[in-house]
């Protein structure tokens, strides 16, 4: 009968870094036992570690593995995770709750609360072991927005941005949002952009107007979360065109501008008038206004093209000018003095003088005859319509003489009475004995609008010259 020999493989005593006693149980507790180098089935170890290292298990048991026998999981001792410290930090206790300690063994979960203007990646964070030593589950940290290089204009707002510590935009995603302020109104209008660049450039903004711009993070899909928020003014801007608002029958010229762009400063205006009639005639005012002022009377002239350009200004500066044209109506031109100078038996002369184009320009003037001994204190130039003269029917008025300004550009001796035709119009020959009354008409034209003027220049009787038989010269606007 032959013998049959069993050997059963032993597990190995634990060694390695960090392992400092191994003690065997013993039915009841746990014996020290650190000169045994082979362990049998089902013998049960503690596993002590040196100072600043831990086991994650602490018990292990020798079992059978089909093959041998082995411990029944890895025999090691590892460092543990430091409490987490560092800029922006401002506690760290165990998770859900426990007492703060420097050091936390793998498994083990702590929160981290961060100083006001800093940030956390998670609120908790979980220790690992790795065979190796141990870690945090994720870089333990505070991130800080830091926004530098601040510029605001009337229509941008622009800065740079970074944060710290790096690597930080490794972790996270960043984008900001620009909102309007809008006083009363529960819906703001934004807009939204990602943070690619250290440098950003808000635009398309209105002057004079609150903004909050507020920068988001986000990380690993978890809910953006707000970081940083602050408030800015953008500036003022150069204002819109003034409204010209149609002007009164006095010549006043009023205006509104908006403040939207910026508070107003004042108002600038400028006049330049023209005739098209007179080239030689120019004239130009510059005005200032306070911002109180929206309204100018303009002493305009007549029968002249005003044109007026008008400023807005603002802190900012001028804006764009609206320009106002506008032609005042031609007005009864003035007659000047003319007198009967020389009196014959049939003839007298007339000194006529040109008249001034300062309500219009001159087109003609008309010498209106009246013979017979009518009333004087009559005015012969009421309603009258130019009549030429018929001996047959010796007409009381008729026009002796009517002579395009262009013909008296100074002043001219006209014979009444020498039997000529001045531009269609008898200047019939007078009797002698006859009382006669002058008058002289001065008539504008200018774009089918007609005015006239006329006065009485003597009345007389041929062959005899008595200041007491004239009447002086008077106006008579028809």
């Amino acid at each position: 009968m032959g013998c049959s020999f069993y050997v059963t493989a032993q597990c190995t005593r634990p060694t390695g870094r960090g392992i400092d006693t191994i003690s065997l149980y013993s039915g009841y507790k746990y014996v020290p036992n650190n000169n045994q180098e082979y362990f049998n089935r089902p013998n049960k170890i503690l596993v002590q570690c040196e100072a600043g290292y831990y086991s994650p298990y602490n018990t292990y048991t020798c079992q059978d593995t089909g093959s041998g026998s082995d411990w029944d999981r890895h025999i090691f001792c590892t460092s543990p995770c430091k409490k987490p410290s560092g800029r922006g930090i401002s506690s760290v206790f165990p998770y859900p709750d426990g007492e703060d300690q420097e050091y936390y063994n793998g498994g083990k979960r702590v929160t981290v609360l961060c100083q006001t203007g800093y940030y956390p990646l998670y609120s908790t964070y979980t220790c690992q072991s790795t065979g190796n030593g141990s870690d945090w589950d994720s870089p333990v940290s505070c991130i800080e927005i830091q926004v530098t290089g601040l510029d605001i204009t009337s229509n941008s707002i622009s800065f740079r941005w970074d944060c710290e510590p790096d690597p930080c935009q490794e972790y996270w995603e960043f984008d900001v949002s620009c909102c309007l302020i809008q006083r009363g109104n529960k819906w703001n209008q934004c807009q939204d952009r990602k943070l690619d660049e250290v440098h950003v450039e808000l635009y398309d903004l209105k002057p004079v107007s609150e903004y909050d711009i507020t920068i988001y993070g986000k990380h690993s899909g978890l809910t953006r979360r707000h970081l940083q928020t602050w408030r800015n003014r953008t500036q003022e801007a150069a204002p819109d065109k003034p409204v010209i608002m149609k002007p009164t029958g006095e010549n006043v010229i009023k205006w509104t501008l908006s403040s939207s762009r910026g508070a107003i400063t004042g108002y600038e205006m400028n006049v330049s008038a023209q005739r098209d009639y007179n080239k030689s005639f120019t004239e130009t005012g510059s005005y200032w206004f306070p911002p109180n002022v929206t309204q100018f009377k303009l002493e305009m002239k007549n029968g002249t093209n005003y044109t007026i350009y008008l400023w807005g200004f603002t802190s900012a500066g001028a804006g764009k000018p609206t320009q106002w044209s506008h032609e005042t109506p031609i007005a009864d031109p003035p007659v000047p003095l003319h007198q009967v100078l020389n009196i014959g038996v049939t003839t007298a002369e007339l000194e006529l003088h040109p008249a001034p184009d300062i309500n219009g320009p001159i087109s003609s003037y008309e010498v209106i005859i009246s013979a017979g001994n009518g009333d004087n204190s009559s005015d012969p130039c009421a309603g009258y319509t130019s009549t030429h003269f018929n001996s047959s029917s010796s007409p009381r008025l008729y026009t002796a003489a009517l002579i395009p300004a262009r013909n008296l550009t100074e002043p001219t001796t006209l014979i009444l009475g020498d039997g000529r035709h001045y531009s269609g119009f008898f200047n019939a020959p007078f009797h002698a004995g006859q009382r006669y009354s002058v008058s002289v008409r001065v008539t504008s034209a200018w774009r089918e609008v007609e005015k006239s003027s006329c006065a009485v220049v003597a009345d007389f009787v041929l062959g005899k010259w008595d200041l007491q038989d004239i009447n002086l010269p008077h106006w008579d606007l028809l």
